[in-house]
């Protein structure tokens, strides 16, 4: 529950998540174009190259834009990587991102574990006072009350110590967080059971290259959605709403703009 482990300076929790995350989203995209009667050489080199250029594309955008959209910027900077190559290599880019989609929740999932483990993406204080006075620590008082037994505190030194102690909810860095809601585990568990949901549903009928994929960014979006409301970390730019929270509901009107087209087709 720290960004570091000990004094260590380049394993960080997070970053060994990423790895994890990576390789399990890589095996399982591989073994789905497999099992499609795909080449799986294209999977072996257009993922990685698209990890990697996500990657270094993120940490541009997210020093030159906004950082607090890591996560979509590295999307961002991915899928013209895909798309480049799915065209070179005559690939239907859609099939492809149909078969990389679903991994990508559980990509997602391991990620939030290491969100959990390195302290970052912390949720809502449980039980404040005055919370009209510090709504993005508190966006929704009641729905935090219901779940305070699932409230963990995060120790000294923490993301959650540092923006408490700035608010001036604790008396300083050197105390531990106030209990907090654990959302990266929220959304772990949630990305879980909608990786099975959806595998299951694609597996159950024939559907036009795209539908899983949208789908998924229709599904994912909304939850996200959600998950901001309970997330304490990311500030409010528009009344009660987060940046994050605005993409999302951009992403979520593509999606179901575009399934909506697909079934009608």
């Amino acid at each position: 529950m720290h960004p570091r482990f000990g004094a260590s300076s380049w394993i960080t929790p997070y970053g060994l998540a990423l790895v994890l995350a990576c390789a399990l989203c890589f095996w399982l995209t591989r073994r789905r174009a497999r099992a499609a009667g795909w080449d799986v050489s294209h999977i072996d080199f257009a993922l990685p190259l698209s990890f990697v250029v996500g990657a270094l594309g993120a940490k541009l955008l997210a020093v030159l834009v906004f950082d607090r959209l890591l996560l979509f910027a590295l999307l961002l900077a991915a899928l013209p990587v895909l798309g480049i190559y799915c065209r070179l290599a005559g690939l239907s880019f859609l099939r492809l991102g149909d078969l990389l989609a679903p991994p990508l929740l559980l990509w997602l999932a391991v990620l939030r574990v290491g969100c959990f483990c390195a302290g970052c993406c912390w949720g809502d204080v449980i039980d404040l006072p005055n919370a009209a006075a510090h709504v993005q620590v508190a966006t929704l008082p009641l729905l935090n009350a219901w779940l305070a037994f699932t409230a963990v505190t995060f120790p000294p030194g923490s993301f959650a110590a540092q923006q408490h102690a700035a608010l001036e909810l604790i008396l300083s860095i050197g105390s531990p967080s106030l209990p907090v809601l654990p959302t990266q585990l929220y959304e772990a568990f949630a990305l879980v059971a909608l990786y099975i949901v959806l595998t299951r549903a694609e597996r159950k009928q024939t559907h036009r290259d795209g539908t899983v994929v949208f789908a998924t960014v229709s599904a994912y979006a909304s939850l996200r959605l959600g998950i901001e409301f309970l997330r304490a970390d990311n500030p409010l730019v528009f009344g009660m709403l987060t940046g994050n929270q605005l993409v999302c509901m951009a992403l979520l009107g593509i999606g179901g703009w575009r399934l909506l087209a697909h079934r009608r087709s």
